[in-house]
């Protein structure tokens, strides 16, 4: 199978589209509206590409795949598609990297998980030293990102057969975090809202604030000095097996936290539901999507004048308004998700 750029794929009958949409194409792909087939249906990407090679293995007798970007997810999807056999042989080193990596999430038992979070920090430190960083190069995603697929297509088969533990200093500081994390840090879950409090000293790496959060849409980090954030979780960007509730619009409650800091010099600021990873939280400037990606102990938080007490209290009471009444569910349509926020009338 040859991989072959974005723009070229609409000209060939005979493609695989990983992680991506094109109309009339085979999409194997978690995004949100994308007609994978039905019975493919999974979380990630990758699984989706996995479960094809299961049901329909002549899918690996194709001509070509692609992708608009490069990430992990999709990488392996498009890996699998050259490597069916080592593919299924590691599924679920595979599946865990994949969800670690688009949703920052702890899959697998722990030896599995272990390897997972080894290559995923080995890719992505490779990925921004080789290359640049996600969401770097945005605006020519589907040019640029060709190189990257040349490079991982032909080394990454290596990497899953060695046994060695790929030490890099983002995978010790995820370590150190997980660490942090389990001696001082706090975990409160509401779940009949979808919500997840955290209380950590100090800012953490993604792959340990999310780490126990499969069940979770979003999270409300609480550090000292009354600095906060709060997030909704990718995972609820794309389709998934998973039910949640719809996302909402971060803008209307940075309306309501604006009305209790009441200062100037303490503005809120939320994200659309249709970012890939909407923020919350206090800023003088807009993060670039680049910034948004990176983790919190990354960029600067903001502190507030609103006590961790009422600032809990007022996320919990403004969500269980919102959703009063709304059913959980998979597979929310974006028409769906702005009729549940053009809804909203509270404060």
């Amino acid at each position: 199978m040859k991989f072959i750029p974005y723009s070229e794929a609409s000209k060939h009958d005979d493609v695989v589209v990983v992680d991506a949409y094109l109309p009339d194409k085979l999409n194997l792909s978690h995004w949100r509206g994308v007609e994978s087939p039905p019975h493919l249906k999974a979380d990630t990407s990758t699984e989706i590409v996995l479960r094809a090679l299961v049901e329909t293995p002549e899918i690996a007798d194709r001509e070509y795949c692609t992708c608009n970007h490069w990430d992990i997810d999709g990488f392996l999807g498009i890996w699998a598609l050259h490597n069916p056999v080592l593919a299924m042989a590691g599924k679920n080193l595979l599946i865990s990297m994949a969800r670690l990596a688009d949703f920052r999430e702890k899959y697998g038992d722990d030896e599995t998980y272990s390897a997972a979070l080894s290559l995923v920090c080995y890719l992505n430190t490779l990925e921004s030293e080789k290359f640049y960083a996600p969401f770097e190069m945005e605006a020519a995603e589907a040019t640029v990102c060709l190189p990257k697929y040349e490079y991982f297509l032909e080394h990454f088969s290596g990497y899953m057969a060695s046994e060695i533990t790929f030490v890099t200093s983002e995978h010790l500081m995820v370590k150190s975090h997980q660490d942090r994390m389990e001696s001082s840090g706090q975990m409160m879950k509401y779940p009949e809202i979808g919500l997840a409090v955290v209380a950590s000293p100090t800012p953490l790496h993604y792959y340990a604030l999310f780490a126990d959060t499969a069940d979770i849409d979003l999270v409300l980090t609480m550090y000292p000095g009354n600095r906060y954030e709060l997030e909704q979780k990718y995972s609820t960007w794309v389709e998934t097996t998973r039910t949640s509730f719809p996302r909402l619009d971060l803008s209307k409650l940075a309306n309501f936290l604006n009305e209790l800091e009441m200062s100037d010099q303490h503005v809120w600021v939320g994200d659309h539901f249709t970012e890939t990873g909407p923020l919350l939280r206090i800023s003088t400037n807009k993060l670039t999507r680049a910034e948004r990606f990176q983790s919190p102990v990354n960029r600067e938080i903001l502190p507030s004048l609103i006590s961790p007490m009422m600032m809990q209290m007022a996320i919990v009471e403004f969500l269980r308004n919102c959703y009063q009444g709304i059913q959980p569910k998979n597979r929310w349509t974006w028409e769906e998700v702005r009729q549940f926020n053009d809804s909203i009338t509270i404060w």
